[in-house]
């Protein structure tokens, strides 16, 4: 207990007030709310096109049961719909570039009672997919041989990743995107290379294996193109990180809409490239089956056994780069939900290397629960409570882009997205198909802890509103740029 009590008591020297009074020692950018302003442009684009990038090794599988060899055609559908939505992301986030990303996007539109329904919702997407990862990392290092199979092996490496995890985010925020950057480029070489162009060029590549386009019909392509909306979400981890940056906010559009051109890029690539060189029976029959396809093209050759090893460090990789990218997003969004009163003040607060401490340490507390009562019988389930709870969200994003062009047209934008009221029209309807289809594919298990989730979710709620009614405090939004 006196570990925990010191690792959340700040320093008395290290309020936000002080941050905002004095000038960094080393000549750095300070934030209003006293983060630092030391993120550059390109680590901010690896950042979100990393933490898109999700565990292929792990779900190709079950993404082809879903919909055969139009896999590819789905997500390039999702990547379509998504982009309208990025768009409304970056014009908002040039105008409330803060902490916390989409709370005050949609506080501004419809209050903070109502950004907290979906800021809660977002809590819960990030939790599933920095859980799922976790545990996706386990599964590939139990399947390269090298942690055993057993599932204490699985929950107890976990929880060992969730601890490193919440010390590397107790440093520097540099040191975080410096790992993403790193980690991004190794998934993205070795992805393209061996899931992609290899099997391209191999002569086993034919076009007779697409012949069966959609073995589960429409229904099955619908359903499959609306949970895909997991495999994108992510850039929206730009918002949350702007306070962070250092590059002009009318160039967020940059990271934010290019993150989902580089990742839709990869997905387009291998998942074709897969589905052309064997048939649908063996790519919903193999597990971690983008690892096994290298052997099953190439034998066993040199070639194969260095390409399988490439595919397993980049499905690593991918695993990883999520973990952190979400992590950094949901301590932000904690920081944020703590500053403006409707958590705890303590999640505002800040240690010596200017990161939200308290923030990560909540995180960690969520993650290691997610991890221990999770396993593979959930994988599925937390795939699809993702992809609906971060839908969710998006809707509510791309209302609030559409309220405050409306509401709000003197409102300061560094960066204006293009066709106004159309591009948010697009941007609803694309979260909204999501939405839908992520509710047609959800399993009693998800509804269960869904409903968990919300009941508890209205408890702090309204704990806290009272607790703020015995305080006399108020629920804060940041304005926007002037």
């Amino acid at each position: 207990m006196l570990a925990i009590y010191i690792y959340l008591k700040p320093p008395s020297l290290l309020s936000k007030e002080i941050f905002m009074a004095t000038a960094d020692k080393s000549g750095e950018v300070i934030s209003v709310s006293g983060l630092r302003k030391t993120v550059r442009l390109a680590y901010i684009w690896a950042l979100a096109s990393a933490t898109i990038l999700g565990p292929w090794l792990v779900m190709a599988q079950w993404w082809y049961s879903l919909t055969g060899p139009s896999l590819s055609l789905a997500f390039a559908v999702t990547a379509l719909l998504m982009i309208p939505v990025a768009l409304c992301y970056s014009e908002m986030t040039s105008m409330l570039p803060y902490a916390g990303g989409s709370y005050n996007f949609i506080g501004h539109s419809f209050g903070s009672s109502i950004s907290f329904i979906f800021m809660w919702s977002q809590a819960i997407c990030y939790y599933a997919v920095i859980a799922f990862n976790i545990l996706a990392t386990i599964w590939i290092l139990q399947y390269a041989g090298i942690i055993p199979s057993e599932e204490g092996a699985l929950i107890l490496a976990g929880v060992g990743f969730a601890v490193l995890y919440a010390v590397i985010n107790f440093f520097k925020v540099e040191l975080s995107a410096a790992i993403q950057f790193g980690l991004f480029w190794l998934l993205f070489i070795t992805g393209l290379v061996w899931n992609g162009f290899d099997l391209f060029l191999s002569p086993k590549f034919s076009l007779a294996y697409f012949s069966d386009y959609m073995p589960n019909g429409i229904e099955g392509f619908m359903v499959a193109a609306g949970v895909m909306v997991t495999m994108y979400f992510g850039f929206e981890t730009v918002a949350h990180m702007s306070e962070e940056s250092k590059f002009p906010t009318k160039k967020i559009y940059l990271p934010v809409v290019g993150s989902i051109l580089t990742a839709g890029l990869v997905y387009l690539v291998t998942l074709t490239a897969m589905a052309g060189v064997a048939p649908y029976e063996y790519l919903i029959e193999t597990a971690n089956v983008p690892a096994e396809i290298i052997y099953f093209v190439n034998g066993p050759t040199l070639w194969a056994q260095i390409g399988w090893v490439g595919i397993v460090l980049g499905g690593l990789a991918c695993a990883l780069t999520c973990v952190d990218g979400f992590w950094l997003a949901l301590s932000r969004l904690y920081f944020a939900l703590g500053d403006a009163n409707l958590f705890p003040r303590f999640f505002g607060r800040l240690n010596k290397y200017r990161v939200p401490h308290i923030a990560n340490f909540f995180v960690f507390l969520g993650v290691v629960p997610c991890i221990v009562f999770s396993g593979s019988y959930w994988i599925a389930t937390l795939f699809v409570i993702m992809g609906l709870a971060i839908a969710v969200v998006y809707l509510g994003s791309t209302l609030s882009f559409i309220k405050l062009r409306l509401s709000h047209p003197e409102w300061k934008r560094p960066y204006k997205a293009p066709l106004g009221l159309l591009v948010g029209a697009l941007g609803v309807f694309g979260s909204g198909f999501c939405v839908y289809w992520s509710i047609m594919a959800m399993t009693i298990d998800g509804w269960y802890l869904m409903i968990s989730y919300i009941l508890i979710g209205v408890v702090f709620y309204f704990a806290m509103r009272y607790h703020r009614k015995n305080k006399g405090l108020e629920v804060k939004l940041m304005p926007p740029v002037e």
